[in-house]
């Protein structure tokens, strides 16, 4: 994977202050830069879980479920 290019200038992006506070409390960081880096790679952590999770939300392992299909599959 490509080594990501570092900013050394600012992005001037307006941030909520109120959030991005919640989010150093939360993270335990103390920049904004940690804070936006550290809230990102939650953000994408949790998109990878959900995206595991969603074929059995979906049903795809109820077999696992069924007495009569595991029995059979010993066979």
């Amino acid at each position: 994977m490509p080594e990501r290019e570092q900013r050394t200038r600012p992005l001037g992006v307006d941030l909520d202050e109120a959030l991005l506070a919640e989010a150093a409390e939360s993270l335990g960081t103390t920049t904004k830069r940690a804070t936006i880096n550290g809230a990102s790679a939650e953000f994408v952590a949790a998109a990878r879980r959900r995206r595991f999770v969603e074929p059995v939300d979906e049903g795809v392992f109820d077999d696992l479920r069924d007495q009569d299909v595991m029995r059979g599959a010993g066979r």
